[in-house]
C-alpha cells in the first residue's frame, strides 16, 4: 500500500537529516527504527486527518499493542514538547481526533496504561484525556524506583509539574508529601530494583543478549569513542568570542551513531531504539557517575512474578563505561545516581547542540566543557582510560578559594587558555589500582601542554604520599598514562590550531 506523504518540513522539525527519506509504502514505514518512525509520524501528523498515522498505529498494534503505544507516546512527546499551553492542547486535540480513525485504539489505550516511559505522561493526559492518576502512575512509579528522590527535597520536575493535575490530590498544602508517599509505595509494589543482570523470561533475555553481545560491540567499538580519531575533519562553531564548540558528526537519526565516532549521547538512544522497536518500553536516563554526567538506556521488561506482573528496570550501557561501575555502593565507590529521563523531543534537540571543547568556570555552564576525546585500554591491561580534550581557560589568579572583591574573579578576570587532556582511568575489577579510588569509579589525571610536554596538574589525593604501596601504584599509573596524554595533547593542539581558537591571555566577558 502506498502512503500519502509531503516533502514539506515543519519549521521546528527536529530531524532535518531525514528529509531525503520518505517511506512510500506501509511496509517500509513499519520497518523504520523507533526514532526514524517518530520523525516520519511527525510529518504525517501535519497532513489532513494526520495522514497515515492511524493506519501505521493499527498495523503496529496488530503485532504488538505495546509497540503501537510507544510509537504514539513518542510522537506525542515530539509534537507537544511538554507543552500545556493552548497551542499544545490544540495539537493534542488534533492528534486525538485523528485517532478516531484508529481501529485498534482500545488495545493501544490499554497498553498505554502500563508504559513507564516519560513521553507516555503527556500522551495519556493530553491526547487520551485520562483524568485520574492513571496518566501519571506507571511512569512516576518507574522513575521513583530508579531515582529514589529524598522526601525532604522537592519532587522531580517530571513528576512535580503533572502532579498538580492529580484530581484526588489537588492543591493541598501537603501535596508534595502525599505524592512522594504515593509513588514510593507504588514503586515498591510494581517495580523491582534496577539491575544489570535481571531474571528474565527466555524471549526478553534473548533480546537483551542480542543487543549486548551482537549489536553493541559492532556499533560502539571503544576505538571509535570521542572525536580524537577524526579531529582533522571536525567543523567548529563559535558560541561566543571565547566559547567554541565542535559541530557534532551525528548519524542520520538517534537510532545509530555515525560510522566515524560516538559518545554516550549516541549509545543510549541507539539502545533505546533497539528495545522500543521490538515492543519493550525503554527510556534514556541521565545519571551521575562520580563527577561525570552520563546517559544510559533503561529497558523496562514486564515479567510475571509470584506477586503479579512486575516492571524490571534493566541498565543497558553500550558506552565504554560499561562494566566499570556498579549500581550499588562498594568499599571504594559511591553508587551512581539516576537523575532524570529525557523524552524523544530532548533526544532530537540534543542533536542540534554542538559539543564544547573549551572549559572555563564562571562562563555558560551548558556551553563550557572538554570534549569526549578517546577511549583505550592501558598497555598493562589493568584499566580502561576515557579521555576528554580541548582547552581549559582558568582564571590567572584563581584557586579553590579566590580572593573576593577584586575584578579578577567571578568570571570576568584574566584568563590563561591552555591545551588540556583529562584522563579518567577506570581500573579493572579486582585490580590493585582500585585502592587508588576515592569514592569514584575512576582516577582522574589532568594534563596540560607545556612546551610540547604533557605535564600533570590539578588536585592530587594526598593519601597517596602517606602509604608507600599506594605511592608506588600511583607512580606506576602516572608512568603508564603520561605517554598517552602526550600523544593526545599533540592531536588536541593540531585541532585547536585548525579551529582558529586563540590561546592568548585575555579577559573573558
Amino acid at each position: 500500500m502506498e502512503l500519502n506523504h509531503s516533502h514539506s518540513q515543519p519549521a521546528n522539525d527536529p530531524s532535518p537529516s531525514l528529509r531525503h527519506h520518505v517511506p512510500v509504502s506501509l511496509q517500509e514505514a513499519l520497518s523504520l527504527p523507533a526514532y526514524a518512525l517518530t520523525s516520519f509520524l511527525q510529518r504525517q501528523s501535519l497532513l489532513p486527518d494526520s495522514g497515515a498515522v492511524p493506519l501505521i498505529l493499527d498495523a503496529l498494534a496488530s503485532h504488538s499493542p505495546t509497540r503501537a503505544a510507544l510509537a504514539l507516546a513518542d510522537l506525542s512527546g515530539v509534537i507537544l514538547n511538554k507543552s500545556v499551553t493552548s497551542d499544545g492542547k490544540a495539537a493534542a486535540h488534533t492528534l486525538a481526533m485523528s485517532l478516531s480513525r484508529c481501529n485498534s485504539l482500545p488495545l493501544i489505550y490499554e497498553a498505554m496504561l502500563s508504559l513507564p516511559t516519560l513521553d507516555a505522561i503527556v500522551c495519556r493526559q493530553l491526547v487520551l484525556q485520562m483524568q485520574d492518576s492513571k496518566f501519571l502512575d506507571a511512569t512516576a512509579a518507574a522513575m521513583y524506583s530508579l531515582m529514589r528522590p529524598d522526601p525532604l527535597y522537592e519532587l522531580p520536575e517530571q513528576i512535580r509539574a503533572p502532579s498538580f493535575y492529580l484530581p484526588e490530590i489537588g492543591q493541598s498544602s501537603k501535596r508534595a508529601r502525599i505524592v512522594h508517599e504515593r509513588y514510593s509505595q507504588l514503586a515498591r509494589e510494581t517495580c523491582e530494583p534496577i539491575t544489570y543482570q535481571p531474571d528474565l523470561s527466555a524471549r526478553n533475555q534473548q533480546l537483551l543478549s542480542e543487543f549486548r553481545d551482537q549489536i553493541a560491540p559492532k556499533l560502539f567499538p571503544i576505538q571509535n569513542y570521542g572525536y580524537g580519531s577524526i579531529a582533522g575533519a571536525l567543523d567548529f562553531i563559535k558560541i561566543s568570542q571565547d566559547l567554541w564548540a565542535i559541530k557534532n558528526p551525528w548519524g542520520d537519526t538517534p537510532d545509530a551513531p555515525s560510522l566515524a565516532c560516538h559518545q554516550c549521547a549516541d549509545s543510549a538512544p541507539a539502545a533505546r531504539s533497539f528495545f522500543v522497536s521490538r515492543g519493550i518500553p525503554a527510556d534514556v536516563y541521565i545519571m551521575r557517575i562520580g563527577t561525570l554526567y552520563h546517559t544510559v538506556c533503561v529497558a523496562f521488561f514486564h515479567e510475571e512474578r509470584p506477586s503479579g506482573i512486575k516492571v524490571v528496570p534493566t541498565l543497558v550501557d553500550a558506552s565504554p563505561y560499561n562494566g566499570f561501575y556498579q549500581l550499588n555502593q562498594t568499599s571504594h565507590c559511591i553508587a551512581p545516581s539516576f537523575l532524570n529521563p529525557i523524552g524523544s523531543y530532548e533526544v532530537f534537540k540534543q542533536r542540534q547542540t554542538p559539543v564544547p571543547f573549551v572549559y572555563a568556570s564562571g562562563l555558560r555552564a551548558d556551553a563550557s566543557a572538554l570534549a569526549p576525546w578517546c577511549c583505550e585500554e592501558l598497555p598493562s591491561g589493568r584499566a580502561r582510560l576515557i579521555g576528554f580534550g580541548g582547552v581549559i581557560a582558568s582564571q590567572k589568579y584563581g584557586g579553590w578559594l579566590p580572593e573576593r572583591g577584586t575584578p579578577e574573579y567571578y568570571g570576568n578576570g584574566v584568563r590563561t587558555p591552555r591545551l588540556a587532556f583529562s584522563a579518567y582511568v577506570m581500573p579493572c575489577q579486582g585490580d590493585t589500582l582500585e585502592s587508588l579510588l576515592s569514592w569514584q569509579p575512576f582516577i582522574c589525571l589532568d594534563y596540560h601542554d607545556e612546551s610540547g610536554q604533557a605535564v600533570p596538574h590539578g588536585y592530587a589525593y594526598q593519601g597517596y604520599n602517606q602509604d608507600e604501596s599506594m605511592a608506588r601504584l600511583h607512580a606506576q599509573l602516572l608512568k603508564e598514562v603520561q605517554p598517552i596524554a602526550a600523544r593526545h595533547l599533540k592531536d588536541i593542539k593540531l585541532m585547536v590550531e585548525r579551529s582558529g581558537y586563540s590561546l592568548e591571555e585575555r579577559i573573558f566577558k
